[in-house]
């Protein structure tokens, strides 16, 4: 009989959990917004955390959640975002690479568009994360500096 290591004990007690890509983490949670990683997460639940590569994510169900299939009530609570702020996402995630829309919604389906995450990095535009994310740490420099300025001289107690 074998002895369980530690690590694998764990792993037996986490039975209902969903797998991220380390790429996402590793390489670019720290360029994408809260809310953007708040979309990607939901859209990794949907996609990798049922077994699948892509799958029909409606923008309500990005804002409120999955329904179940019988409609008593929805499976999850969505990503918590506003419709507009979902919308601004995916145009983003969709314009740097690291979303696909495959198909968008059948009006007479209705189970909302089909994405797809990039799992080919080399294929998502990084150069256009750093340089958005290189903007915005200009701007909260230059927003600063003022404020910064105003306090060189004086005692802070």
């Amino acid at each position: 009989m074998s002895k369980k290591t530690p690590r694998y004990e764990v792993l037996d007690e986490m039975i209902n959990y969903y797998a991220t890509p380390n790429a996402y983490a590793d390489l670019f949670m720290s360029y994408l917004t809260s809310d953007e990683w708040k979309v990607v997460s939901y859209a990794c639940r949907r996609t990798f955390g049922f077994g699948v590569r892509e799958d029909h994510i409606s923008i309500s169900q990005f804002v409120h959640g999955a329904m179940m299939r019988d409609g008593s009530g929805y499976r999850d609570k969505g990503a918590g975002l506003s419709k507009s702020t979902v919308t601004n996402c995916l145009e983003f995630l969709v314009e740097v690479r690291f979303m696909k829309m495959i198909a968008k919604n059948n009006p007479k389906t209705n189970y909302g568009a089909l994405w797809k995450l990039e799992l080919d990095y080399d294929k998502v535009d990084i150069r256009a994360l750093e340089e958005r994310f290189e903007r915005k740490k200009k701007a909260n420099r230059d927003r600063m500096e003022k404020p910064r300025a105003s306090r060189k001289g004086s005692i802070i107690i």
